[in-house]
């Protein structure tokens, strides 16, 4: 669920290694929100429910 999440797929795409859109901070922040969400953070977590009741917002 969360890798099919939006915020997931931006993330991903900021991150890229020729991307010269997003700046460096942003950057910066998508790979702490990969490691949150690809569950490699220990001081932070992905509540999927949540994130499914977010979404549900949005659509």
């Amino acid at each position: 669920m969360v890798k099919d999440s939006k915020a997931y797929i931006y993330a991903k795409w900021c991150v890229k290694k020729n991307n010269k859109k997003a700046p460096v901070y942003v950057k910066k922040q998508a790979e702490q929100w990969l490691k949150i969400a690809n569950g490699k953070s220990k001081e932070a977590f992905v509540d999927e429910r949540r994130l499914t009741q977010f979404a549900g917002y949005l659509s």
